[in-house]
């Protein structure tokens, strides 16, 4: 009888190519948990993403990765780097330099030299009211007085957030991966290095920002009144809380949409409020390490 011939088996994948496989498996999971968030404010991606992380090891024990710590620490840099994007998105970087602070036109407001001495972020537009209801979604806390769910919807998602503490302010930037501006920050990023009095320049324009209005605008409404970095509506609109005091009393810049009297839009002028204060027309936006 004729001998029946011996199949050939087909070779597997070898064992590199296992774990290429695995790892890129691996990367590509760490991907979708970020992805998930996209949409999202940052410190909810980190919490995820980092878990996901730190679960690798224990998770794929005995998986044909050779050295899955490897693996994580690649990993880990893509997580890392995502999430900083994420940060930054939406911001204009400012460049380190000197700025005159103070005012050429308010004596109250004497100019002075002060230095920035790194490069930084800023938020192009103040937080928005969608911006403030996730976070307060996210994080549980009690929303501000007045505040409903109507406050975030439609056309009104797009005004800035507003009627809330100095604190509520910072804990939203730690929650957002940023922080509050300092001072020396807000002005350089609003006036520049040419001492001018307003973003735009040395002379008020009424249509470049939001004052003497009604109510506030959706938040980079006036494109003309931007900054020389590139930032929208930091005269007018709404108050902005920064990081700084002054005795008791903690800082707001930029002036807003009830104000009645130009000088208060000055990018040298400086608001002392209580730290709990709250008005409908004090908000913030937020900075970052670049």
């Amino acid at each position: 009888p004729t001998a029946t011939p011996t199949a050939t088996p087909t070779p597997g994948p070898s064992p590199e190519e296992l774990a290429a496989a695995e790892r890129t498996r691996l990367e590509d999971s760490a991907r979708a948990a970020l992805a998930a968030d996209e949409a999202r404010i940052p410190e909810l991606a980190r919490r995820r993403a980092y878990a996901e992380l730190l679960a690798l090891p224990a998770r794929h024990e005995g998986s044909p990765v050779a050295d899955v710590a490897e693996a994580a620490q690649a990993l880990g840099l893509r997580v890392k780097e995502a999430i900083r994007a994420r940060i930054l998105e939406g911001t204009v970087r400012v460049k380190a330099g000197t700025v005159t602070m103070g005012s050429r036109v308010l004596t109250r407001f004497p100019t002075r030299l002060e230095a920035v001495t790194r490069d930084f972020h800023i938020d192009r537009t103040e937080v928005t009211r969608d911006e403030w209801a996730l976070f307060l979604e996210e994080t549980g806390r009690r929303p501000p007085p007045g505040w409903s769910a109507a406050s975030a919807a439609g056309a009104a998602a797009r005004l800035p957030a507003t009627n809330l503490s100095w604190d509520e302010a910072a804990a939203y930037c730690r929650y957002a991966g940023k922080r509050l501006p300092t001072e020396r920050e807000w002005e350089l990023a609003a006036r520049g290095r040419d001492a001018r009095e307003f973003p735009w320049g040395s002379e008020f324009d009424a249509a470049r920002c939001v004052f003497r209005a009604r109510g506030p605008e959706a938040v980079g409404s006036r494109p003309a009144g931007a900054s020389p970095c590139g930032a929208l509506d930091m005269a007018g609109s709404v108050w902005e809380w920064v990081d700084g005091r002054e005795g008791d009393s903690r800082v707001a810049r930029g002036g807003s949409w009830q104000e009645v009297l130009e000088d208060a839009l000055r990018s040298g002028y400086r608001n002392l409020l209580p730290a709990d204060t709250r008005r409908e027309d004090l908000g913030l936006r937020c900075a970052a390490d670049d």
